[in-house]
């Protein structure tokens, strides 16, 4: 796994486009930007890394976690409903991922570590959530 950012990158958004594609479920976008002014439709899901942390695992390999930021975007700003419509998409990401915690077999451990609003992007019209995902790999030196 030598481009391991992309990699996973690609792998949790293969795991968004299955909820997507999926008309029981309610994410109806994977976006590449995580721009709200560039999101549509919504619901919507956007994906970036955001840093990983590195030990020492054997003399030949090092213990990595990477950490990306999933944003959930919704129609309806800072309401009950958008609320709950937030609640849906974010459960059934969190579902998603915890049914395939190795990625199909490509890293060792993925977890959804925490959720929440984010205040700074929520605008009156869409409500902007986070779900912070880290995944552990084994990286060779």
């Amino acid at each position: 796994m030598t481009d391991f950012i992309t990699d996973i990158r690609t792998s949790l958004t293969a795991i968004l486009t299955t909820l997507k594609n999926d008309s029981n479920k309610a994410l109806k976008n994977v976006v590449d930007s995580i721009e709200p002014n560039e999101v549509s439709p919504k619901p919507a899901a956007g994906i970036e890394h955001n840093g990983f942390d590195n030990g020492i695992y054997s003399t030949a390999a090092n213990r990595r976690v990477l950490h990306f930021v999933i944003r959930t975007f919704v129609a309806g700003g800072d309401n009950a409903q958008a609320a709950n419509d937030s609640d849906v998409v974010i459960q059934e990401i969190v579902n998603a991922i915890d049914s395939d915690p190795t990625l199909g077999g490509t890293v060792l451990s993925t977890v959804c570590v925490k959720s929440g609003r984010d205040s700074d992007l929520t605008t009156e019209d869409m409500r902007v959530d986070f779900i912070e995902v880290d995944v552990e790999i084994i990286a060779n030196r």
